[in-house]
């Protein structure tokens, strides 16, 4: 069944009153029987047609479906993936309650533009004249759901309504939303020679953004949580909102600027620090659409280089280029310095980073120049402080002056002040890698193995510095055997009698030629006995005995050339000591000492006899003096 009567539709026309306008051409009242027909019940104020209810109409008005999606998609395009903005303009953006209207658009063509359903619209941009939202006889407003197209339900004719004309800066936003909606190409976004970002974005980021601002304004001039959106359009307060809105983004960003200048003056949250405590969740437009860069560019701009009430680098929402910052907060400093907060604020007191220092009744807030960072980072690449130094090489902070004393290490002059002593890195991980050098190519052995605390102690003992030990281990006379779990030097393990022989050749080595004096104890080490096998064999006459049980090195060495002990017999041969006293018994050697000879607790035997039967795998002296 087709109507009798089809009027055509206009493709601006709201597609609710296209409705209303087909009810009355056919002589009903109400139009809620068609509501019923397209699939919407007659008390709900968003018409939401299926496909299947558009055929239906199409078919009893005569009217292209194409024409009807073109209708429903006049404001927001359905067919497009929905967004965020779009779902908050469909919610809150479209007035789908009350209506407002031009008497002048209405005398010329008595139809419902579907552009007036537009919240913040409040101009009529053909005739520049407000848009009335309420009946002039019975004070009411005008809704959807009455009798007529052109008369309120109390017979007043729009037609009558009164004229207001509307002021210059009431026209932008109008005029804005024309050029969008009739997609006119704009050749220049300059007006009077000032830059307006407002012509760049879509019609529903213009709209969203438009309802954005009107609410922070309204929030922030009247306090109001929640603008009403259903207000008189008579009323000036609501107009002033929504026209300072606008004018916020002329000369831009200039007069952006003076809002944030004025905005900021109230602190919004007693309890929090920085921008959240000025501005609140302004940041949040940010999230919204990539088209609103421009805001937030500026918005960081303002934050780095105008605003200087808190730290700002926390608030995630402005990642302006690092470089470009002027100032930054402590924590940021803490996180790019890998650094305690505590330390940061040290090191401002220190004059090591430049920046300041506000202290509140109950914050201390740290902001530190980008500058001063960027410096200090640089420097941390290149320098280590003496605390540093200390823990990278296991050590104490004296021997890191002994390290430096002997040349291993060198200050930088350029970094150190009187509180803090800063030493080139390269040098300090330099020491360090020797260790594991040395290390991979001499990783094997199970003899019993000490740290390098144990050799430090020794070398201490014979009045020596850590400077040698370091020395010992470049010039390869001390050779790390294993590696464990510590931190510094102390990872390191050394052979024990050969720790203990490269010290006392190290003192050999500084003694002069002609007076080379050594204990029983430097004897004992050297030969890789104990001492108490040295002074039994003292008694015995078997070593010439000088004043206190100090030896000649000369005497020494006689000593090693003409006995051998059976501690070098078994390093020489790499088999144990039962197996190698069976074969010198097998042979006939007999021991000059021992514990069957003269009661001694070492075997000793002459050197001679064994290299005649080839005992000795090694035909040179294993304990070098």
């Amino acid at each position: 069944m087709k109507y009798l009567r089809r009027p055509a539709p206009f493709l601006d026309e709201s597609f609710f009153e296209y409705l209303l306008r087909l009810s009355n051409y056919n002589g009903y009242q109400l139009a809620s029987w068609i509501y019923y027909k397209v699939g919407t019940p007659s008390s709900s104020y968003i018409i939401k047609p299926n496909l299947e209810s558009l055929v239906q109409l199409s078919d009893m008005t005569g009217v292209n479906i194409q024409t009807y999606h073109s209708m429903l998609n006049y404001l927001i395009d359905s067919k497009q993936k929905k967004s965020e903005i779009d779902a908050f303009i469909m919610r809150r953006g479209i007035n789908s309650h009350s209506i407002k209207i031009c008497p002048l658009c209405f005398k010329e063509s008595s139809y419902y533009r579907a552009v007036w359903d537009i919240n913040v619209l409040t101009v009529c941009h053909v005739h520049k004249c407000f848009l009335i939202n309420r009946c002039l006889k019975c004070k009411s407003k005008i809704f959807h759901n009455r009798i007529t197209i052109d008369k309120c339900n109390c017979g007043f004719d729009f037609c009558n309504l009164p004229i207001l004309k509307a002021d210059p800066e009431d026209l932008v936003l109008p005029s804005l939303i024309e050029m969008k909606l009739k997609k006119t190409e704009i050749t220049s976004c300059v007006n009077k020679g000032f830059y307006n970002p407002l012509y760049n974005l879509s019609l529903e980021e213009l709209i969203y953004l438009i309802i954005y601002m009107v609410r922070v304004i309204s929030y922030f001039e009247t306090k109001k949580k929640v603008l009403s959106f259903h207000a008189d359009t008579s009323d000036k307060e609501f107009i002033g909102i929504i026209s300072r809105s606008v004018s916020i983004f002329n000369s831009w960003p200039y007069e952006f600027y003076k809002f944030l200048d004025k905005y900021s003056e109230v602190k919004r949250y007693k309890l929090t620090t920085g921008i959240r405590s000025n501005f609140g969740t302004f940041q949040s437009i940010f999230l919204k659409s990539n088209s609103y860069g421009f805001i937030k560019d500026a918005f960081s701009e303002y934050i780095h280089k105008e605003w200087s009430n808190g730290h700002h680098l926390t608030f995630k929402k402005i990642d302006v280029v690092l470089e470009d910052r002027k100032y930054i907060s402590g924590s940021e400093a803490s996180r790019l310095l890998k650094t305690p907060w505590n330390k940061v604020k040290k090191l401002i007191e220190i004059n090591e980073l430049q920046g300041k220092i506000q202290k509140t009744q109950r914050f201390c807030r740290i902001f530190v120049s980008q500058e001063s960072i960027n410096d200090y980072m640089i420097s941390r690449e290149k320098f280590m402080y003496s605390k540093e130094v200390k823990n990278y090489l296991g050590i104490c902070h004296d021997s890191v002056k002994i390290l430096e004393e002997n040349s291993l290490i060198s200050r930088s002059s350029e970094r150190s002040t009187q509180k803090y002593t800063y030493y080139h890195k390269t040098q300090v991980i330099k020491l360090l890698d020797v260790f594991d050098e040395r290390l991979l190519k001499n990783c094997s052995g199970d003899s019993k193995c000490v740290n390098s605390s144990f050799i430090i102690r020794e070398l201490g003992n014979c009045f020596f510095k850590i400077s040698v030990f370091f020395k010992l281990v470049i010039e390869g006379v001390l050779i790390p055997r294993k590696k464990i779990t510590g931190n510094g030097i102390n990872q390191y393990l050394f052979d024990k009698f050969e720790s203990k022989n490269a010290i006392l050749k190290y003192k050999l080595n500084l003694s002069t030629p002609t007076n080379k004096i050594l204990s029983s104890v430097d004897f004992s080490t050297l030969i890789g006995v104990n001492n108490s096998l040295i002074l039994s064999w003292i008694k015995l006459g078997l070593i010439p005995r000088g004043n206190s049980n100090m030896f000649c090195s000369e005497d020494i060495k006689a000593f090693n050339m003409k006995y051998i002990t059976l501690k070098e017999i078994k390093m020489s041969c790499n088999i144990d000591y039962r197996e190698i006293r069976r074969r010198i018994d097998e042979i006939g050697v007999k021991p000059v000492s021992g514990e069957y000879v003269d009661g001694s607790k070492g075997y000793l035997y002459l050197r001679s006899d064994l290299v005649k039967h080839n005992i000795l795998k090694d035909k040179g002296y294993i304990f070098k003096i």
